[in-house]
């Protein structure tokens, strides 16, 4: 197992580097061994030193990491954790990156695995903090007063204002459209216009439900009294007093009748000796 590790002490080191924010930089490296296989999966210690000029310049930042690669041979960390880093002053030279790489433990055995130049990707973070606000120019109506303007906003803004252009002529009118029943003749219809009027025409539909029946109205005034008897025979030509007229109404008396048989008659007459 060791002499497995001595093979993974000499690695092969890419290496992207960018700004982020806060002060840090983003670093990922693919590790391979001698054989330049991938070391995967495995947990590396990482020395990452900050030189001025050179690559064998001063040490003015130094940070170490025990990240583990992935099943690609990756590893990503993000420099920049210690209090030094955002002290360094970028534009004060050129800088460079030192890694180191530790795979047998405690991690802290280290060989140099290369240094590169930081370009322009680190100056981000020396931009953020130089850069200063300019001074707020000057509106357009505060130039125009300037070149000569005399007047309001309000009297500058209607000065730029153009007249109003002629209306252009009126166009040609379009060709007339068919009618309906044109349209309809085209795609085949035939007959007359009253014919195809009467073909547009649906079947009549069914009777609806009767509607249920109204409120009763409110009662209608009383008649006229009517004329009594009396009133009607005299009317009709009757001449006297009402007391004549109910008298006229009595018939004449009937006949007498018969004499009816005595008790004992009838009792003869059932039988009786």
């Amino acid at each position: 197992m060791k002499k497995v590790f001595t093979f993974l002490v000499a690695v092969l080191l890419t290496a992207t580097l960018w700004a982020q924010s806060p002060e840090k930089m983003s670093y990922q490296a693919v590790i391979r061994n001698t054989n330049d296989a991938l070391v995967t999966n495995t947990q590396i210690g990482i020395e990452i030193n900050i030189r001025q000029g050179s690559q064998a310049g001063t040490v003015v930042y130094t940070e170490t990491q025990t990240p583990t690669t992935n099943e690609n041979g990756l590893v990503s960390i993000e420099i920049g954790g210690g209090v030094e880093f955002s002290t360094i002053d970028w534009a004060n030279g050129s800088y460079y990156i030192e890694t180191k790489i530790a795979v047998l433990p405690p991690l802290t055995t280290y060989t140099i695995v290369g240094a590169s130049q930081l370009l322009s990707v680190p100056y981000a973070l020396h931009a953020k903090t130089s850069a200063q606000a300019g001074l707020d120019g000057q509106s357009a109506y505060q130039i125009a007063v300037t070149n000569g303007f005399v007047g309001t906003e309000a009297e500058w803004l209607t000065s730029l204002e153009g007249t109003n252009g002629t209306n252009g002529t009126n166009g040609n009118d379009g060709a007339a459209g068919q009618s309906a029943y044109q349209i309809a003749v085209t795609n085949g219809f035939v007959g007359t216009e009253a014919e195809w009027l009467t073909s547009l025409e649906g079947t009549n539909g069914t009777n609806g439900n009767d509607g249920t029946n109204g409120t009763n109205g409110t009662n209608g005034n009383d008649g006229a009294a009517g004329q009594s008897a009396y009133q009607l025979a005299l009317t009709n030509g009757f001449v006297g007093t009402e007391a004549e007229w109910l008298t006229s109404l009595e018939g004449t008396n009937g006949n007498d009748g018969a004499a009816g048989q005595s008790a004992y008659q009838i009792a003869v007459t059932n039988g009786f000796v």
